[in-house]
């Protein structure tokens, strides 16, 4: 895991929008604290892409082997 450092800089709807320097992330409010408020700086935590990676082989795989069976 990894942490990422963003700062709330808008909640639109039922989005905030995060900024980590010039990066702009639009996440569902659900995700993040309950009561949280602009300009409020926030650590994610993140998984290396790796593992992104292996999960969606694995899913991928999974489908497949229920689509042949």
């Amino acid at each position: 895991m990894a942490d990422l450092h963003v700062t709330v800089e808008a909640i639109q709807g039922n989005d905030a929008v995060l900024k980590n320097g010039t990066v702009e992330l639009r996440l569902p409010l659900q995700y993040l604290p309950s009561g949280v408020r602009l300009g409020e700086a926030l650590i994610l935590k993140t998984a290396p892409a790796a593992e992104v990676q292996q999960d969606q082989y694995e899913n991928m795989r999974r489908l497949l082997e229920e689509l042949i069976n």
